[in-house]
């Protein structure tokens, strides 16, 4: 896995980002060389994780959002809207 997530960020330049689950989070990337890398975490609950590292949390994949007719995936991002824009302004 970590020679297919540096082959990625070499060849666009980019880091990726892990979107996991708690499980899987605990058993394949409770490692230090995972360190570098930002966590999408799916966790469906109405509680915010608090064990884990992570930058976006999917809380539910069941959401509705104005304009879109079937349940949609909603996501929480852990910090403010300049965070997000200084994040997204260094891809």
């Amino acid at each position: 896995m970590l020679l297919w997530l540096e082959s990625v960020e070499a060849y666009y330049g980019v880091r990726p980002i892990l979107y996991t689950y708690v499980m899987y989070q605990r058993e394949y990337l409770d490692d230090k060389r995972f360190n570098k890398y930002d966590i999408w975490l799916a966790r469906y609950s109405d509680e915010r994780p608090r064990r884990q590292k992570w930058m976006i949390w999917q809380f539910t994949d069941r959401g509705q959002a104005s304009g879109i007719a079937p349940r949609v995936d909603l996501n929480v991002y852990d910090g403010n809207i300049d965070k997000m824009r200084k994040y997204l302004s260094d891809l």
